[in-house]
């Protein structure tokens, strides 16, 4: 039945007698695609060479995996009179081998610049950037990319296209560059294109951009921040109550994020501190699953650590030397000034916080969360395990428990910050 379809297939594909009716016969074909379409196909392009419909025939052709495609490809492509679509349908299977030959390369950087010149740009620019990048001649074009991302006649969907490539080639200089410069494209396509595709991305010129948005951004664009916060926002009260209703310690980790989310709001209206305290941090829900082995406890325990000491760079800037840090707190040496929680606590000082000595708790749980962290039982460890009422767990081997502990030590450490933040607030009165 198989071949007897086929061959009907092929039959209507060569009795096609328009374009249109030769494009559905290969519709047809679909997930069918084999060697034995691949001449048919072939022939039909050459009929209608041309037409609306001839890229889709291409792309038939590079979508039969054998060897004389490639060829049939080759021979299409070295034709210099078929549309610059029918073309990049090429170099979509010429990248996927990484057949880089210089004509074709030369032509494709040609297609890029007349996109530029003529004021349009077609439904294969992603193909085009994906050959010439993987090619490595992407970098030499980054400001006709730029220029493209800017030019308010090509449609925006393009004009998005262009920028993401352009931003990939340097992301840091090429996103703070349009930070610095940001009051040239406020109120303008280009602002909300650019903060639309930098929503997507991560890292500290991204974060940079963003606050730019917040502080100088147009209100359509300021919107989409807030839009995107608030999608967040919901899609982490989802997983933190599926992780309530799932797993162990989803109950603790909603209650630190939660208290957390609490210090940022108290911080960042306090007058004098003005800032937040706790970066957003993805890794608060890996804690919530239930720990069940030695190894487990370490790994936990680790993410812990470093989610305690994660604290932003607006409160780690107290501004003291050692010398002067010395006079708030004693303790401070050359090699903790500038370690994250000291920083922290120098900052709170400064401020004028009331600060115990332990940082409310969270230098114990960065010392618990190390020693159990170690994957050699350290001497200071069962020392510290029983001055804080666990060394039963940890001779019984109840490392849920333990861990649980642990969790609910932070939720503590983290209540008493908040009512430290609150008086300090009162007294502002």
């Amino acid at each position: 039945m198989t071949n007897e379809y086929s061959s009907k297939l092929i039959s209507n594909l060569y009795a096609a007698s328009d374009e249109h009716e030769a494009y559905e016969v290969v519709s047809e074909m679909g997930e069918l695609l084999g060697e034995i379409y691949l001449y048919p196909i072939y022939d039909a392009y050459k009929k209608f060479k041309g037409g609306v419909w001839s890229h889709a025939f291409i792309s038939a052709i590079a979508r039969i995996d054998s060897p004389d495609s490639l060829e049939i490809l080759k021979a299409v492509a070295d034709d210099a009179n078929i549309h610059n679509g029918d073309y990049v349908e090429c170099l979509g299977a010429f990248e996927k081998v990484s057949y880089f030959e210089e004509p074709f390369l030369t032509r494709a950087e040609a297609i890029l610049v007349d996109s530029y010149v003529q004021n349009k740009i077609n439904y294969f620019l992603p193909e085009l950037l994906r050959y010439l990048e993987k090619a490595g001649r992407l970098a030499s074009h980054a400001q006709l990319l730029k220029a493209l991302f800017e030019n308010t006649k090509l449609e925006k969907d393009a004009r998005r296209q262009a920028l993401a490539a352009y931003l990939k080639l340097s992301p840091k200089k090429n996103i703070s560059d349009f930070s610095e410069n940001y009051a040239a494209i406020r109120n303008s396509d280009s602002e909300i294109i650019l903060t639309k595709e930098l929503l997507t991305w991560k890292g500290p010129a991204v974060e940079q951009f963003i606050a730019k948005v917040k502080s100088d951004g147009s209100p359509s664009a300021r919107h989409l921040v807030q839009q995107k916060e608030e999608d967040k926002d919901r899609d982490r009260e989802r997983e933190v109550k599926r992780s309530v209703d799932e797993f162990s310690n989803g109950k603790e980790v909603a209650e630190i994020g939660a208290a957390r989310k609490k210090i940022n709001e108290l911080s960042k209206s306090t007058s004098g501190i003005e800032t937040d305290i706790f970066p957003e941090d993805e890794t608060i829900i890996t804690q919530v699953s239930t720990v069940k082995t030695r190894d487990e406890l370490v790994s936990k325990c680790s993410s812990l650590r470093e989610l305690v000491q994660n604290i932003s760079k607006g409160a780690r800037e107290h501004g003291f030397d050692l010398e002067k840090a010395q006079e708030y707190l004693s303790t401070v040496n050359a090699d903790s000034l500038n370690k994250s929680l000291t920083s922290l606590h120098l900052f709170l000082l400064r401020k004028g916080v009331k600060v115990p000595s332990n940082l409310f708790g969270l230098r114990e749980i960065v010392t618990l969360s190390s020693l159990l962290a170690a994957h050699q039982e350290d001497p200071e460890l069962l020392p510290t395990l029983k001055k804080h009422g666990l060394i039963d767990d940890y001779h019984s081997d109840k490392w849920g428990e333990l861990h649980k502990r642990l969790l609910n030590m932070y939720v503590a450490a983290l209540n008493k910050l908040i009512t430290s933040l609150e008086e300090f607030r009162k007294g502002q009165v």
